[in-house]
């Protein structure tokens, strides 16, 4: 079966399952590169052994492979990446295209001139490995942070992991792995340390739950296997009547759902929380439409986010708003009639006290979750400036199963900043030289909106009105649509 070139098919890239087997180039458009990450290998374009033997092995299949590369360069990267003289890279190494080495060093001059980190050529084996390090590493299922000056904590658990089930919970700190001592350790590499071993193998930890060490016995399994669980914060809810939520991550549709549903179960629980303090520190990736989904929740009118992208060398653009109390897609461009959405989903349903916390490390989708919120002034953004990823990529599967990354989209905050290279500047900085945590969060929170039997003394600004909808409880409003 030959397939159009340019044809175009969406997946969710939990779905991304190739195969060196796919012939002719069917494109699979992703948000915010793959799974939200960088890519990085042995060189900056090509990754792999040449040592393998691949379905395309002649000459004039090599050519056609870099013919087919450059013409989806040309016509569907972004207009500002291309250099001028982009046609005399079509026939640049016409003849020398012998091996599988030559055509990967060829591929990665041309990508090169895209003065583009993001943009990437894979052998197909290279690609296959890629999925296998970003899809199939076991683990216990837990995101960690670092705190705790004792040791990595637990920033969230996801939800139907190992983790989960074996009752581990936000704020447990790692004491030790299998008998090593971790509590020194950097996050990173206690989570490394976690990942190692097989799915089924059994890992026995020490963790620490309010000054009390636990042990923990519990198996590995697939990372792909389950979904991040929103966490909150008991002790600060109960306390202030304010807490830190942290978000599991933007890339599963169901992102916006799932979190409704532990924003009620926190209402119900804790039915005097006056505001919330969403944790987006470290997360990266997801859709524009489960930002928006998501955004939706806390804002009742306004922009939410714009992209740009190029199709056939003609731009399409699609914003998500809310009017008339809907989310709406409106996608215009591309030589089309533009075309009207309603995302059925909850709009403005949560009108409490509203921050959002973000370090270095937010990106993407969720950095332009904090823009639309604390551009339509709906919360006070904290921490220290997100990583500035503006930019979408799209993969272009070629013949004999090899991959080509692309830039192909471009995204803009309500207020049509790009913030591709800027990034989010909070309205509040956290400490400098300290890491930024929910508890410092909390802190200022508590200090400019003081509950009232807590009012007393210089400095009280209990009569300060909150960011965006104010004077209500975050879950008082009924539900407005189904999930």
């Amino acid at each position: 079966m030959t397939l159009n070139p340019h044809r175009r098919l969406r997946l969710n890239v939990s779905a991304l399952a190739l195969s060196g087997a796919l012939c002719l180039a069917l494109t699979l458009s992703l948000f915010f590169a793959i799974a939200g990450r960088s890519i990085h290998g042995p060189s900056r374009h090509s990754l792999g052994s040449d040592s393998v033997q691949f379905s395309v092995t002649t000459e004039a299949e090599l050519e056609d492979i870099y013919h087919r590369a450059w013409l989806l360069t040309k016509e569907s990267s972004l207009p500002s990446r291309a250099p001028f003289d982009w046609d005399s890279w079509e026939y640049r190494y016409k003849g020398q295209l012998r091996t599988h080495k030559a055509l990967s060093q060829a591929l990665a001059e041309m990508l090169d001139s895209l003065n583009d980190p993001q943009c990437h050529y894979f052998s197909a084996a290279a690609w296959r490995a890629h999925q296998l390090e970003t899809n199939g590493k076991p683990g216990i299922g837990v995101s960690l942070s670092g705190a705790d000056p004792q040791g990595a904590k637990i920033n969230s658990c996801w939800r139907g992991s190992p983790a989960q089930r074996a009752g581990l919970r936000w704020g447990d700190v790692f004491l030790s792995v299998n008998g090593l001592d971790v509590s020194q350790m950097e996050p990173d590499k206690v989570t490394a340390i976690l990942n190692e071993g097989d799915e089924g193998s059994i890992v026995e930890l020490t963790v620490r739950r309010q000054g009390v060490p636990l042990k923990v016995t519990l198996k590995r399994a697939g990372e792909k296997t389950y979904e991040a669980e929103p966490q909150f914060n008991e002790f600060h809810a109960r306390r202030y009547d304010l807490s830190e939520l942290t978000i599991p991550g933007l890339r599963d549709e169901s992102a916006a759902a799932v979190l409704d549903g532990k924003i009620e179960e926190m209402s119900k629980t804790f039915p005097g929380l006056r505001g919330l303090a969403l944790d987006l520190r470290g997360k990266k990736g997801g859709s524009a439409r489960n930002l928006a989904t998501t955004a939706a929740l806390f804002l009742e009118k306004g922009v939410i986010c714009r992209s740009t992208r190029t199709e056939n060398g003609q731009q399409v653009v699609v914003t998500y708003k809310i009017e008339s109390g809907k989310l709406i897609e409106s996608v215009s461009g591309g030589g089309n009639t533009p075309v009207d959405t309603v995302i059925e989903t909850p709009v403005g349903k949560y009108k409490g006290l509203l921050a959002v916390i973000v370090d270095s490390e937010t990106a993407g989708a969720a950095e332009l979750l904090a823009a639309a919120l604390q551009e339509n002034g709906r919360a006070t953004v904290y921490g220290v400036s997100t990583a500035g990823k503006g930019l979408g990529q799209s993969l272009f599967i070629l013949p004999g199963g090899h991959v080509l990354q692309l830039s192909t989209t471009t995204y803009a905050t309500p207020a049509g900043r790009h913030l591709d290279g800027q990034g989010v500047k909070p309205d509040v900085i956290a400490p400098v030289g300290q890491p930024v945590t929910p508890e410092g969060a909390i802190e200022w929170f508590k200090s400019m909106y003081p509950r009232k039997e807590d009012s007393q003394g210089p400095g009280n600004k209990a009569d300060k009105s909150p960011p965006g909808n104010a004077g209500s409880d975050p879950a008082t409003a009924p539900d407005s649509g189904d999930d």
